[in-house]
């Protein structure tokens, strides 16, 4: 799915567009708003954030989960949140209630599927806290008619598992043979445009590439494009135990997206 205006005005893209939560994905999308001439306004947590994001061309507010929306996002016709559950855990804020609305969720609210295929409609069984927040937020925005995209890991440029070991950042997980699931931002911002402009008010969707793969996998790729191997398992490194593999099929097909980068493992090779 391209991305320019002939794009949006065909999927009747409703303006103008709040972003609420601008981190990377979101800056992301509103770049690429803003370039096809969509009037976008983005939300940051911090001042600092709100000058950096000005920076690049973007309307920009400071806002916090919690509090009343800025005029701006509140009468937006299209809403994307991206920002985590807040804690203490708070309602949604309110949006035009005929907007569309799009919630940014994760994959990580089916817990543990032992390796097992899930879907759109497999059931959920979070295991951490945030997970567990995570779907609560999902219930409330759906209540609200949100399409709601469950992003599998966001990988991109500046943003990725051979970044990570080239800067030194890379731990190993405790269970390196667990599924990894994973998105280029670039696809899932197609997704999100996809599911405003034609996905259905409640209803679930599955943002992955649909090629999982072994940790072990991705950290050999990581090694070998670096020239560096693998730091040692460390006390307290452990994290993500939770594996599974997501077929997205049924979302591409329903929104009509062809994914620009189906292998992650292909363009991460690339990252020399």
């Amino acid at each position: 799915m391209a991305l320019d205006s002939e794009t949006l005005t065909r999927h009747s893209l409703r303006e103008p567009v709040a972003v609420v939560g601008c981190g990377y994905t979101g800056e992301r999308l509103a770049l690429r708003l803003a370039a096809a001439g969509v009037g976008v306004v983005v939300t940051a947590r911090s001042a600092e954030r709100v000058r950096q994001l000005e920076g690049h061309g973007l309307p920009a507010v400071a806002w916090r989960a919690g509090e009343p929306l800025p005029p701006a996002v509140a009468e937006a016709r299209t809403v994307f949140v991206l920002h985590p559950p807040p804690e203490p855990w708070n309602p949604p804020a309110a949006t035009d209630p005929d907007a569309a609305l799009v919630y940014v969720s994760s994959t990580s609210v089916y817990g543990d599927a032992d390796g097992a295929i899930v879907t759109e409609s497999s059931p959920c069984a979070p295991l951490l806290p945030h997970a567990v927040a995570r779907l609560a937020h999902e219930s409330a925005y759906r209540a609200l008619g949100a399409r709601i995209v469950r992003a599998a890991g966001i990988y991109g440029p500046g943003r990725n598992i051979v970044e990570r070991h080239r800067e030194g950042r890379l731990r190993l997980p405790r269970h390196p043979e667990r599924w990894v699931n994973l998105i280029h931002v670039d696809d899932l911002v197609a997704l999100l445009l996809a599911a405003a402009t034609h996905g259905k008010a409640g209803a679930t969707y599955l943002a992955a590439d649909g090629r999982p793969v072994p940790w072990f996998e991705l950290g050999a790729l990581a090694a070998s494009v670096v020239g560096r191997p693998l730091p040692e398992a460390s006390a307290g490194a452990g994290l993500f135990d939770d594996s599974r593999r997501c077929d997205p099929r049924e979302t591409l097909t329903s929104l009509g997206v062809a994914l620009t980068f189906p292998s992650a493992l292909d363009w991460l090779a690339r990252q020399a």
